[in-house]
């Protein structure tokens, strides 16, 4: 708690990789590359509500501002999903500490290309390091300090 979600996730793989305990990451997922690194950090599984928010199959009805397609996204752990659930949960009347609040996020179009995206991305992770399955991306895959320099000269450029 309280550390970024990479060094959590690898540090509760490492203690529960002893006991066949599989880890699931949770929180911070913005993109593919963060979908990649927490499977590398040694999660087994990776929580993507936010990253499919917006898509069709998603909860709630697009809607136009300014000229643009959005929906509302509303985080499990938000006060809005969980009064929307007391209705439905009767063995759940009450409502923890919010963690997040809803917000609008661009329309997606359908689930598919999210999907697909990320496999990509992971795919192309995995071959990086030569790994085949999850087992191998976990022990091949490493994290080495960057600078802010080389983090620059890292991304797509002009040529």
């Amino acid at each position: 708690m309280g550390i970024p979600q990479i060094s959590a996730v690898a540090e509760c793989a490492a203690v529960a990789a002893r006991f066949n305990v599989p880890i699931i990451a949770d929180g911070g997922i913005k993109g593919s590359s963060d979908f990649t690194k927490a499977l590398v950090a040694g999660a087994d599984s990776v929580m993507v509500g936010g990253l499919l928010a917006g898509t069709k199959e998603t909860p709630g009805k697009p809607f136009y501002e300014d000229g643009e397609k959005w929906k509302i996204y509303r985080g499990s752990a938000s006060v809005e999903f969980q009064i929307s659930r007391l209705d439905r949960e009767a063995d759940e009347n009450f409502i923890r500490t919010p963690e997040g609040v809803p917000k609008r996020v661009k329309f997606k179009g359908g689930i598919r290309s999210v999907v697909e995206e990320l496999m990509g991305h992971l795919f192309s992770s995995m071959s990086y390091v030569g790994a085949w399955n999850l087992k191998e991306f976990h022990a091949k895959g490493r994290f080495r300090w960057q600078t802010l320099s080389g983090y620059g000269e890292g991304k797509p450029h002009d040529v």
